[in-house]
């Protein structure tokens, strides 16, 4: 078996699993709307095989990551060992639902990781880039049938039909967010450098905004703001009228959200139960709130070093990456799961690249989804392994 796998390694194995999981995503889209069901774990049985077969082919090899490896698993299983109180009670949800799904999806780029660097082709890399954009290309038109049809298997809220917004072909619209903010980050990089697709670049950002996300305004913003103040050759007048913009934003926060937020039937009646902040937040304030209520709950001060989640069945993260992280993993490990970033995400990467993609990693700090998104890590990381972007 483990001469087979070696076999199909050599044979373009990380092109079948990104196929066969983009596949499975738009099978899991239909299924949901053909059937009803609130949710599916096919998509996330193909990931779960995947990673064993990841694991299998780099467990040999000798790598740094294994030392990051462990020390996570390492924290997870004391937190959950010595202090959780349901912890293998019910295997099924830990694995399906609990702390080891979720142990898993964030241990999924460390592996991935170091199957790639395992690999003796790296040009691999240009061939899974490629399958990202031109899925999401392809995807594009979907979203934009979606948004011009209203139809309900292609809305980015199937339990919201109200809300605006449509992500295609895929069901999880928080992931398709920071894989079309990724592909913005590729395409103005590449536009930048080599003055290539500038209208693709166009197309997709007025495609994104279909989305109907925070995240992606967000992200927009940021890369505009960069690209004016920094970029543009009139960048000085920019940066005058961006600061007389931003001064008269903050005088009138309130007022300017309050309208944002009533051009929409759906945002419009939240108003009446939430503040602005809260709805800016998308009410992650209040699961902040809550998960400090759990801390004074479940956790002693072991917890805030080595972590400790789903001590109680009620519990539900924050949807803020590294908050997430830090209620996962612990202080340590949190500081553990970003060393292992930023020595394998930003080595050799030029600056300009890495100014660009960290308001990817900015958008998933204030919205989440990112650490915990297997595609859109694996996307990210192969992004900035790319060769032109590295110094």
């Amino acid at each position: 078996m483990l001469q087979l796998l070696k076999k199909l390694n050599k044979s373009n194995f990380a092109v079948c699993f990104l196929i066969i999981v983009f596949l499975s995503e738009f099978f899991t889209t239909i299924y949901l709307y053909v059937s009803d069901a609130n949710s599916s774990r096919f998509t996330g049985v193909i990931k779960l095989v995947f990673f064993i077969l990841f694991f299998i082919l780099t467990k040999h090899s000798k790598n740094k990551i294994t030392y990051y490896l462990l020390a996570l698993v390492l924290f997870f299983l004391f937190n959950q060992f010595l202090f959780n109180p349901i912890f293998l009670l019910d295997p099924y949800w830990d694995i399906t639902k609990g702390s080891i799904y979720y142990l898993i999806r964030y241990l999924y780029i460390l592996v991935f990781v170091a199957f790639f660097l395992n690999l003796k082709d790296k040009k691999i890399a240009d061939n899974l880039l490629n399958i990202f954009k031109y899925v999401l290309v392809v995807n594009s038109i979907f979203i934009l049938f979606g948004v011009l049809t209203e139809f309900k298997i292609l809305t980015s809220y199937p339990r919201s039909l109200e809300r605006f917004g449509s992500d295609g072909l895929f069901n999880k619209v928080n992931e398709v967010s920071h894989l079309y903010n990724i592909l913005i980050a590729n395409l103005y990089y590449n536009y930048i450098k080599s003055k290539k697709d500038l209208w693709l670049l166009l197309y997709i950002v007025v495609i994104s905004t279909f989305l109907g996300t925070k995240t992606v305004l967000l992200f927009l913003s940021l890369l505009l703001i960069f690209h004016l103040t920094v970029i543009a050759k009139r960048k000085k007048i920019f940066r005058i009228i961006l600061c007389f913009i931003g001064v008269v934003f903050i005088l009138f926060f309130d007022k300017i959200m309050s309208f944002v937020f009533n051009l929409s039937p759906f945002w419009k009646e939240l108003t009446v139960k939430y503040d602005i902040f809260t709805l800016l937040f998308s009410k992650r304030d209040l699961l902040f709130i809550k998960v400090l209520e759990y801390f004074d709950t479940y956790w002693n001060k072991v917890n805030f070093l080595i972590g400790g989640s789903f001590y109680s069945r009620n519990f539900i993260f924050t949807q803020m990456d590294i908050v997430d992280v830090f209620i996962f993993f612990g202080g340590i490990g949190t500081i553990v799961y970003i060393l292992f970033i930023i020595r394998y995400f930003s080595s050799n990467v030029n600056r300009f690249a890495i100014i660009i993609f960290s308001f990817v990693f900015f958008c998933g700090l204030l919205s989440g989804a990112l650490f915990l998104s297997v595609l859109s890590m694996i996307y990210l990381y192969l992004s900035l392994q790319n060769k032109k972007i590295i110094c």
